[in-house]
């Protein structure tokens, strides 16, 4: 009888000393996990978007926006290697009333764009091809005013700061919220109301 609780007892001992292991397996590989993380600057990024500017709430976004874009029939370019984003993007745009256009590369991007003179471009930055950064080079020269949004999954300091420089509007991180995308580019291409002063 004695055997039979000292056989309990060690079997309780390997079942704690097995879930020990686990928890420390797992912590290790989440400290792992995090010491790999991209380094993102604190000073100009947030968590998923980078450029600080106040917006709405997705919730109390104006359904008049949407009808205007329909109205208006807007053109996006949205230029990425990812099949699937662009395809998620081009679903998403269109079915707010956008002509959409996607370039899986920098040559594509660069001829669509002199082709179709987009309202709006959304420009992954790192590209098989080119990098995005000289891919936004090449759109400036052709136009200061076409708003471009950034997408990126890694957020080097240097290529944002070189980004903002050449004048990006804003910079989304990957994975981002669609529909803070989506806000984002109808306040780009939405013409602001002026205001007068008396």
């Amino acid at each position: 009888m004695i055997f039979f609780y000292i056989l309990i007892a060690a079997a309780l001992l390997i079942a704690l000393l097995f879930v020990l292991y686990y928890q420390r397996t797992v912590k290790k590989a989440q400290q792992l996990s995090d010491a790999h993380a991209p380094i993102v600057p604190t000073s100009t990024l947030s968590t998923q978007r980078i450029m600080t500017r106040t917006r709405k709430n997705a919730s109390e976004s104006s359904s008049t926006n949407y009808q205007s874009v329909r109205e208006k029939n807007y053109t996006i370019l949205v230029v990425d290697d990812n099949t699937s984003l662009r395809s998620m993007l081009n679903e998403l745009f269109t079915s707010l009333g956008f002509n959409v256009f996607e370039a899986a590369n920098g040559a594509q991007a660069l001829e669509l764009f002199q082709q179709e003179m987009p309202n709006c471009v959304l420009l992954d930055l790192k590209m098989p091809d080119r990098d995005g950064i000289e891919i936004l080079r090449d759109l400036r020269e052709l136009s200061q005013a076409v708003p471009v949004i950034l997408i990126t999954g890694y957020a080097d300091p240097a290529q944002l700061e070189e980004a903002e420089k050449l004048g990006i509007s804003d910079c989304f991180m990957k994975p981002f919220d669609i529909i803070e995308l989506q806000e984002e580019v109808i306040h780009l291409v939405e013409p602001k109301p002026i205001l007068v002063q008396a």
